[in-house]
């Protein structure tokens, strides 16, 4: 597992519980790695599974970078319903989405994906689609551009159309 957050030492107790019962699984929380060492890890994978909780804050995730970053590198993804998460990862088209603390449901989605090559291979080939159609930088620059533009140019004639003795015109730049 890797990454760090506040519910480390808790998932850590539970790891070692089940490893105490009839369950037999290896395990190994990483913490905090490099984008090549995180790089390495997803070329190893045969799926990013990116469980996300909203805080008691209520902070949420913001996009879920990571599941981006892993469709991009055509790597099948399984998340939560959580934050924008649903922006990144579009449920059975691009991956599978599930509920927040549903870890039955989570579970099913990973056996589903390791278990059924095709829809695995399918969902990889729509999530690198996805992220290059959508979240290309240099296209969503161009298309931000385009947006400003517009937006200055409907300032400038707003403007232009005010009367002279109008009292916004003392506040318009």
């Amino acid at each position: 597992i890797i990454g760090e957050g506040g519910l480390r030492s808790q998932l850590e107790s539970q790891a070692q519980a089940l490893q105490s019962t009839t369950v037999a699984f290896d395990y190994e929380f990483l913490g905090v790695r490099s984008p090549a060492q995180v790089r390495a890890w997803m070329n190893r994978a045969w799926l990013l599974c990116a469980p996300s909780l909203r805080a008691k804050s209520g902070d949420a995730e913001g996009l879920g970078m990571v599941t981006l970053e892993a469709q991009a590198m055509g790597l099948p993804v399984v998340a939560t319903r959580s934050g924008g998460i649903p922006e990144a990862v579009r449920d059975g088209q691009t991956g599978l989405l599930v509920p927040e603390q549903d870890v039955p449901a989570l579970a099913q989605s990973m056996l589903r994906l390791l278990e059924d090559t095709a829809l695995r291979d399918r969902l990889a080939a729509s999530g690198r689609s996805h992220v290059e159609k959508h979240f290309n930088l240099d296209k969503n620059t161009v298309q931000l551009e385009a947006l400003y533009d517009e937006v200055i140019n409907q300032h400038h004639l707003a403007k232009a159309q005010l009367p002279l003795h109008h009292p916004q015109l003392r506040s318009i730049v």
